[in-house]
């Protein structure tokens, strides 16, 4: 059921949020490239995307998709469609 959304939003997190555009990375290319520091930071870059990236009202979706990003919230309580 989630499986477009949980698609869309891992090509958001690999390849904006954290710049990994070749996907699966090693450990070393993992270190190199500092991904623990993006997935740090990862949270605070969809808040700072800021109200003009919501619609009235949705702007709940900056808390949600943070919490997706930051791996304490889970894309199952998003609404999506198929």
């Amino acid at each position: 059921m989630t499986t477009v959304l949980r698609s869309d939003l891992s090509e958001l997190i690999d390849y904006d949020l954290l710049e990994l555009a070749d996907g699966y990375v090693d450990d070393k290319e993992w270190e190199a490239k500092e991904v623990d520091k993006r997935l740090t930071h990862a949270p605070q870059i969809v808040k700072g995307w800021g109200p003009q990236a919501w619609r009235k009202g949705e702007d709940w979706m900056a808390d949600a998709l943070a919490a997706v990003a930051a791996g304490s919230g889970s894309i199952e309580y998003l609404p999506h469609r198929e």
